[in-house]
């Protein structure tokens, strides 16, 4: 009699604790068909370079 009220409260005990489905969005990477613009050459003066890669830096975050 104990063993069996013993299995019956561990059952369901057990039963209490298996996890509920649970549905979340997953995001799938996908690759992007987007050319990248060429990066401004070092040789320029500085300021020059400096306005190039600043021109680049915003074409890169569009």
């Amino acid at each position: 009699m104990f063993m069996r009220v013993l299995v019956v409260v561990l059952g369901v005990f057990c039963l209490g604790c298996t996890p509920r489905v649970v549905y979340k969005e997953v995001y799938i990477p996908t690759k992007c068909q987007i050319v990248r613009p060429a990066r401004p050459s070092k040789d320029l003066e500085v300021l020059e370079y400096l306005r190039e890669l600043l021109a680049y830096t915003e074409e890169l975050e569009k």
